[in-house]
């Protein structure tokens, strides 16, 4: 069994860390027994090509998937792919520090809800006061410790969602759960969980967590089967309102429970945590977006408001107090980042903002951190100004001269410079024309144009900073809407904070799901005419 030596600075070849690989195993694979978390946006399929890391010495087999993923100038530099690669010889590797930091780095994230400042204010348990709620998305999660006298929010923190080493969207997640990792994957989020609520300075248990996610999320956070969510007619095992002990939840396995309080250093009574789950729609419309509709107040309001939360996965919602119609959209994880070349999160580092400047591009980073890569935010604005420079074309062809090369940002890490490629351009392109298509084929159903509607929330990661300018300029959503749109943050948290709050916000879940419809999009008949003819920019 090859040993593998991992190295923490380029150039000085310092030693970091050793593992032990086993015959035939992937580094990937090694990497993941060792307790390192590292992001596989594909699930670790060899298709994305974003596991990058470099040999500094040793043998390992050029796969097929590297050849295609790699450059030449790559495969000779000795850039490999963490999730294709095994050793048959001792080696010497070099993980990227910036990724090997990235978890740490994500805790400081403020772009994710507004309520993001950390407060010193302490409050006792045996006062009754506290609980936490939790917003559990596909690739963060979002965390705040509530004083329940005042509503006051006593700390609050982002983290990156540990179960994206077995890919970045949720169906990676259901794939991986039927394979038989649900345990793993149920064991990834309750670590963060646990590990995110000792961070706000929960030094003792609150009396509550409350939960707003995705379906998929709930269900594997609950330990339930995701089979029914994988294939179609795509049954939930559970939608409804629900609330546990947190030993309840892990019956069957009370032993690995009390392993992960013991290396939170938690104690026992922390089995005894209530956990509150708030209930969804359907397969693919989940508490996330009930809770946020009902924060926004839109199954109380006369006029009609459009809703959309553009994340790893972009949901749509459309209606009044009389009844709404739902969708999710195929969006894949560009908006977060993912199947971009130099795509990240919204961590310290990330380029969330373009703008332009003469003929000079200026690039703003979270924190004002030196760039580690591009998350949504940055992504549509730089498209944005692309298209504007006449760079990328309203088809999204990009210039001979940066076609090949792709549009150079910034310098960026480990002598890997921070571009935009032709098939970034075209991951988002698809995400921006799957939500543009929706949010056309519901106002259709509807009988409604763009004038009938009153306001657009947009919620989310990507809500929370995105210019609505720049996204009706390359088409996210239509122009007569740019100056209805306001920005609402992280909706799904704020759900799940009103829901610790007031308890008889279950009656307007309630009021929410039973006047919500759900709309397979791929089931309109001219789907496909609208999402080729929103493909194009500006349009």
């Amino acid at each position: 069994m090859p040993f593998i030596r991992i190295c923490q600075s380029y150039g000085n070849h310092n030693r970091y860390r050793e593992i032990i690989q086993k015959d035939g195993e992937t580094i990937a694979s090694a990497l993941r027994r060792a307790g390192y978390k590292w992001d596989y946006p594909c699930g670790g399929n060899g298709t994305c090509g974003k596991c990058r890391f470099w040999v500094m010495r040793g043998h390992a087999v050029l796969t097929e998937e590297e050849s295609r993923l790699l450059t030449k100038q790559e495969i000779d530099a000795g850039v490999r792919l963490l999730c294709r690669t095994s050793f048959v010889t001792d080696a010497e590797i070099y993980l990227d520090e910036q990724m090997q930091k990235k978890e740490e780095a994500a805790i400081e994230s403020v772009g994710v809800t507004p309520v993001q400042k950390v407060t010193a204010h302490p409050v006792s348990r045996s006062e009754g006061s506290c609980f936490v709620a939790a917003d559990i998305g596909t690739t963060t999660i979002a965390l705040a410790r509530i004083d329940r006298r005042s509503g006051q929010i006593i700390s609050s923190l982002t983290m990156n969602n540990s179960q994206r080493q077995y890919g970045g969207d949720v169906i990676s997640r259901i794939k991986s759960a039927c394979e038989g990792n649900a345990e793993e994957l149920q064991q990834l989020v309750w670590q963060d969980l646990l590990g995110g609520m000792k961070k706000l300075g929960a030094d003792v248990m609150p009396d509550e967590l409350v939960v707003s996610a995705n379906t998929t999320m709930e269900h594997l956070l609950m330990g339930d089967s995701c089979k029914g969510l994988g294939v179609a007619p795509f049954q939930p095992a559970e939608l409804g309102l629900r609330t546990k002990k947190l030993s309840e939840i892990w019956a069957d396995r009370s032993g690995m429970l009390q392993d992960i309080l013991t290396t939170q250093g938690m104690e026992a009574d922390w089995k005894d945590l209530e956990v509150t789950v708030l209930p969804g729609v359907s397969a693919f419309v989940g508490a996330d977006v009930v809770s946020g509709i009902c924060k926004i107040g839109m199954e109380k309001k006369e006029r009609i408001s459009l809703y959309l939360d553009l994340g790893t996965n972009g949901e749509i919602a459309l209606g009044n107090s009389r009844g709404m119609l739902a969708a999710a959209t195929a969006v894949g994880p560009a908006f977060e980042g993912g199947n971009i070349s130099c795509g990240c999160p919204g961590v310290p580092g990330a380029i969330y903002s373009v703008s332009l400047l003469g003929r000079r591009l200026v690039t703003h980073t979270i924190g004002n951190k030196r760039p580690i890569g591009i998350c949504g935010t940055g992504i549509l604005e730089l498209t944005f100004e692309l298209y504007k420079m006449g760079i990328i074309g309203k088809d999204g062809c990009m210039q001979n001269y940066y076609l090949e090369r792709g549009y150079p940002l910034e310098e960026g890490t480990a002598q890997k410079p921070i571009c935009y490629t032709q098939a970034d351009v075209r991951q988002l392109q698809m995400a921006k024309s799957a939500v543009r298509s929706g949010i056309e084929l519901l106002m259709k159903e509807m009988y409604l144009t763009s004038s009938d509607i009153d306001k657009v929330y947009l919620a989310g990661g990507l809500g929370y900073k995105l210019n609505a300018y720049k996204a009706a300029g390359i088409g996210l959503i239509p122009a007569p809407l740019r100056d209805k749109t306001v920005a609402v943050g992280n909706t799904s948290l704020q759900g799940a904070i009103y829901y610790g709050m007031h308890k008889s916000m279950a009656q307007q879940l309630e009021k929410a799901i039973a006047i919500t419809k759900e709309r397979n999009l791929a089931s309109y008949p001219e789907f496909e005419d609208y999402y080729l003819r929103y493909m194009d920019f500006g349009v």
